[in-house]
């Protein structure tokens, strides 16, 4: 028998639903606009709309599985053909009896994108040594690779992905996350002109990021938070955003080493 979830539904500003964790009070999505955050930080922040299909996408967190829908429901309404391949990292799958607690059903256009959800995390839960699971749906044309184990353990390929999706608990309860190893795990399996994009904006995470060899820039953050923060391999792929420059940072280049 499973012991009881310590995560409850949260309905955001928006209007969209979260999981609440009422112990350590942490919210998987923003209290103030859970699906209005996916898509500014990670979909728009990733530049992913950009890419004709197929698109790849790596997300370390799954959680609630926001980000996932936010981001086959944008590709599904674009395109009429070719593949999303999207990679998830969750090493705490939640239960599908959740997800369907969140009525992610009546604000999508494509409902059965809830359905592989579900598949995917009911498999991880069954089968927690298989990885990673592979569920494929939208008549074909959105695969979801679930990773349930730490991504020090996931045995993801070199993606090329187009979009990374960084997206774990915070600094304080996942630290792990916010390495420069976590970082460069990340970017080696990032596409030449793909971008990172993280909510983080503390000066330890992008800190972490630069030792990784990424350069990052900043973005406005969206409804209550002040800025959030994307990298890249190459500047040109940052275009238009505000670069922070090393010396911010950095006192010498062995200081970044």
């Amino acid at each position: 028998m499973e012991s009881r979830s310590p995560y409850v539904p949260l309905q955001t500003g928006d209007g969209s639903w979260t999981l609440y964790e009422p112990e350590r009070g942490l919210c998987f999505r923003s209290r103030f606009g859970a699906c209005t955050e996916a898509r500014h930080v990670f979909l728009r922040g990733t530049r992913l709309e950009r890419y004709a299909p197929p698109w790849r996408v790596l997300e370390l967190g799954l959680g609630a599985g926001m980000n996932f829908l936010v981001t086959a429901e944008a590709f599904l309404q674009r395109y009429s053909g070719g593949l999303l391949e999207y990679h998830a990292i969750e090493r705490s799958p939640v239960s599908p009896e959740l997800i369907e607690a969140l009525r992610y059903r009546e604000r999508l256009e494509h409902p059965e994108l809830v359905e592989v959800l579900c598949e995917a995390l009911a498999r991880a839960r069954r089968h927690p040594d298989r990885c990673p699971q592979v569920v494929l749906g939208a008549q074909g044309r959105v695969c979801l690779y679930l990773y349930p184990v730490d991504w020090r353990q996931a045995p993801v390929p070199k993606l090329a992905a187009q979009a990374v999706y960084h997206d774990p608990f915070d600094l304080k309860s996942n630290p792990e996350c916010w390495t420069r190893a976590c970082f460069a795990w990340l970017a080696h399996r990032m596409a030449p002109m793909g971008i990172l994009a993280t909510y983080g904006a503390a000066t330890a995470a992008r800190r972490a990021m630069l030792r990784a060899r990424l350069i990052i820039a900043r973005l406005p953050g969206v409804l209550r938070k002040r800025e959030m923060t994307v990298a890249a391999h190459r500047a040109e792929a940052l275009a238009g955003y505000f670069i922070l420059p090393y010396s911010r940072f950095f006192r010498s280049c062995e200081d970044a080493s």
